[in-house]
């Protein structure tokens, strides 16, 4: 007979509830990304198929994601996988990389030389194309969805949860509209309705997709993004195909 003054605590409560087969997900909890000597190197850090894991002291565990807080103009993406960029660098983290699981995150930005506050980071295209999400996901939207205590595996790919408001389809199509389906850098008009959802994509300026108001939204093709935003997912896999069959059929 278990001794009741032993469940108060609630890690001890959900420790006897799952042994009994009640599942009991962990509370969220913020952490402190600036504990880097805690998580240095990959300490603590378990990489699972649906998430990372940060295992805290007291043996519970926090989902959390890894990001770069040094940026010049583009804001670093951040990674919920154990995905190359990470792999690759896992002596890295806790310096180079940074752990969070928070909307406003540390930052420095190296063209103003200034620390700063970061928020809406968008995610990594191998994580994002892994995940099966829209590559304008953002830390905004991961945060909501751990905090219900969700997994990433839970979301569709339609998910509103997972992109923008729940109006974003119909806000995107008059904003569209207004721009006559037109790149707003290269000038170039997509007639083709289909072609219109697969190769103009329409971005939110301050990085806010909340902020829906047309003068923060502007409107690139694919070629133009790639040249705007020249990072390594553009390199390989359905992004290089989709820009590949975007520059045969309107470029050449």
């Amino acid at each position: 007979m278990t001794d009741n003054k032993e469940l108060y605590a609630f890690g001890n409560l959900r420790h006897y509830l799952n042994s009994k087969g009640i599942h009991v997900r962990e509370p969220y909890a913020p952490i402190d990304p600036n504990n880097k000597e805690y998580y240095k190197g990959g300490k603590h850090l378990t990489f699972g198929k649906d998430g990372i894991y940060l295992e805290l002291p007291d043996g519970s565990k926090q989902k959390v994601f890894l990001y770069r807080p040094s940026y010049f103009k583009e804001l670093p993406p951040f990674h919920i996988f154990a995905c190359p960029s990470v792999k690759d660098n896992i002596r890295l983290i806790g310096s180079a990389f940074m752990c969070g699981n928070t909307d406003q995150l540390p930052g420095i930005s190296l063209k103003d030389k200034k620390n700063v506050l970061l928020s809406h980071l968008p995610i990594c295209g191998y994580c994002a194309e892994k995940a099966r999400l829209s590559k304008r996901y953002n830390t905004n939207s991961y945060v909501k969805l751990i905090k219900t205590g969700r997994s990433i595996n839970d979301v569709e790919i339609d998910d509103t949860l997972a992109t923008h408001t729940k109006d974003w389809m119909r806000v995107r199509e008059n904003y569209l509209k207004k721009i006559q389906y037109k790149c707003e850098r290269c000038g170039r008009t997509i007639s083709d309705e289909y072609d219109q959802n697969q190769y103009l994509v329409v971005m939110h300026l301050d990085h806010n997709p909340e902020n829906n108001d047309f003068g923060n939204l502007k409107c690139y093709c694919l070629d133009c993004l790639s040249i705007i935003r020249q990072r390594s997912v553009w390199v390989n896999g359905a992004n290089k195909q989709m820009l590949t069959k975007y520059r045969n059929k309107y470029l050449l």
